[in-house]
């Protein structure tokens, strides 16, 4: 086994199903879910969207017809999207109080702390384990297969339904309407309007393998244990009887050829038609992400002063702790350099510092690429109250002063 597939290996074997702290139950700001949005998707959808709009206004002006037959497709996917709730009610079982009651309360813990918008969810018959989230605008509507019902334990099946909760709550069912409603292959377009139309369908697929990742993270905040969020995963593509023999090992080695030689660039090519990404993939961003929140506690260099006026106070799950400031700036970031060292990848590396000006403390940006938030405000520069919160990136800290 080369020293990526051992790596790898170990990465999975010891900490994906529980052997170290990273399966601990975790307790999750879920207020704060669309932070957690995988980084590829902006990207993605900002190129779907300038493809759709070249390809709508090309096609208007190089025939009226073709504009209007494209326009008439999006409409006809909001128009027909709009009735899903509606099939559901005849053909599924809703989840409610009185019917699949087990499952109610779940189900509605996972709507207050998303703060979900009208949500239904359904249960249809069918012997694959799967599950689908649709909606244009209110009520949104989550469809659960009989399959994956039985298949999951109530944690795991909290990963799916939280997964698909992750899809609406960030816009992904409503997007995937307006960029796929438009499919290269079913449009019969002028030339060169038939070569951009089938770039947006290559990246359209790019941001929907995006999406996924992100979900997955919304999977592991409703349930709070990545070993349920990936062993969900895993019985999805295998089933839950032969899951009892898949080999971690066997899994990271899959992953290791992905990532060495000729291989990976084949794995890139093979992936350009799916919707999904690879299933060792999709554990890989599983586990960064949890190593991502496990490090976000920051670190603070040594020979700060500790009895004085103002501090910065964690407020990372389990932790209160300070960050005295003393006379001088106090430089936050991820810079080895920096006087309170954030282990948050979605920092910079020179984030902001805290600064007395005599009168009061004073929070400077200092060009971070995500911004500096005041209690959810994003600021240049702010007079800081005392117990004002501090956003960078993913990692809050509380402002606290004695003289404020």
């Amino acid at each position: 086994m080369s020293d990526r597939a051992a790596e790898l290996s170990t990465h999975f074997a010891l900490r994906a199903f529980g052997k170290v702290g990273s399966d601990r139950p975790r307790v999750f700001d879920a207020r704060r879910l669309t932070t957690y949005r995988h980084p590829r998707e902006a990207p993605a959808l900002t190129l779907a969207l300038a493809v759709v709009a070249i390809t709508v206004v090309g096609a208007w002006m190089l025939s009226w017809a073709a504009g209007l037959a494209i326009v008439s497709l999006f409409v006809l996917t909001a128009l027909l999207t709009r009735l899903s709730a509606a099939q559901q009610l005849a053909r599924a079982a809703e989840i409610t109080s009185t019917q699949f009651a087990h499952l109610f309360p779940l189900v509605a813990d996972l709507r207050e702390r998303f703060a979900m918008p009208e949500t239904r969810v359904f249960v249809t018959q069918s012997p694959l384990i799967n599950a689908v989230a649709a909606g244009f605008q209110e009520p949104y509507v989550i469809v659960l297969n009989s399959a994956l019902v039985e298949a999951l334990d109530e944690e795991e099946l909290k990963s799916v339904i939280g997964h698909e909760m992750g899809h609406i709550k960030f816009g992904h069912t409503r997007l995937g309407l307006l960029l796929g409603g438009l499919d290269a292959r079913g449009v019969v377009l002028p030339f060169p309007l038939n070569v951009v139309a089938s770039v947006r369908d290559l990246i359209f697929l790019w941001w929907q393998r995006s999406t996924e990742m992100t979900a997955d993270r919304a999977g592991i905040i409703a349930c709070g244990r990545p070993s349920k969020a990936i062993a969900a995963q895993v019985k999805v593509s295998v089933g839950p009887t032969l899951f009892q023999h898949v080999n971690l090992a066997d899994l990271a080695s899959q992953a290791a050829v992905l990532h060495r030689g000729v291989a990976r660039w084949e794995g890139f090519a093979s992936q350009l038609s799916a919707s999904h990404p690879f299933l060792v993939n999709r554990i890989e961003a599983m586990l960064d992400f949890v190593s991502t929140l496990e490090t976000q506690e920051p670190e603070q260099a040594p020979g700060r002063v500790q009895h004085v006026a103002a501090r910065l106070v964690a407020r990372a799950p389990n932790s209160r702790r300070e960050y005295p400031i003393d006379s001088h700036a106090l430089l936050v970031g991820r810079s080895p350099s920096a006087d309170v060292r954030l282990q948050d990848r979605a920092a910079s590396r020179r984030h902001f510092e805290v600064r007395s000006d005599g009168a009061g403390y004073v929070i400077s940006d200092l060009g971070s690429s995500n911004g500096t938030f005041v209690n959810g405000v994003q600021v240049e520069s702010a007079r800081l109250q005392d117990r004002d919160v501090i956003r960078a990136g993913v990692t809050e800290l509380e402002f606290q002063c004695n003289n404020s």
